[in-house]
């Protein structure tokens, strides 16, 4: 239960259901990958996307056994997932 004057209407399932702050969820999930050894490149605008390992930026290139992709408010850089992500 909620107890704030900026909502209004609200949906509350006792079972299945949470309510998280976005901004500390992904600063709590930033800390978590850092601390397990992830690197994290903020603000790298991602021109192109090779095999998935492999991605070129404006000042170089990436290259990682594994990449996570955040899109943030942008649409996906790989089609195939354009249409099965909204950009918030």
């Amino acid at each position: 239960l909620v107890h704030s004057p900026t909502y209004e209407a609200g949906l509350l399932r006792r079972r299945d259901s949470a309510l998280v702050h976005p901004a500390k969820l992904a600063r709590a999930l930033a800390r978590a990958c850092v601390a397990a050894g992830v690197e994290i490149f903020e603000n790298s605008p991602v021109q192109s996307i090779g095999d998935g390992t492999v991605l070129e930026t404006p000042t170089g290139t990436l290259r990682s056994q594994r990449t996570a992709l955040a899109t943030n408010v942008f649409p996906s850089l790989l089609r195939r997932n354009r249409l099965s992500t909204v950009p918030v």
